[in-house]
């Protein structure tokens, strides 16, 4: 797995914003830094671009069974997800 530059800085910021809680479960176990905008889609390091999410959803997320919009933050399932 290769770490990208910044990442460390990333998921401390955003699991703090979040209080170190899953953004949808409130889960405090196995909480995830997860891109709002892919970082391979010019999605960068700054914590606005990022959600807490435990490792079940984060995959999820990355499978786009869901997605959050980048502006209200708020989820949708996948019947209804566009590229934001």
């Amino acid at each position: 797995m290769t770490v990208r530059n910044g990442q460390s800085h990333f998921r401390n910021y955003v699991l703090g914003n979040f209080g170190w809680k899953c953004a949808v479960t409130d889960l405090t176990t196995s909480v995830e830094a997860a891109h709002i905008t892919a970082f391979s889609k010019g999605g960068g390091m700054t914590p606005g671009n990022g959600v807490a999410l435990v490792s079940w959803l984060h995959k999820a997320y990355d499978a786009h069974a869901f997605c959050i919009h980048p502006l209200t933050l708020t989820v949708h399932v996948r019947k209804i997800c566009v590229s934001f």
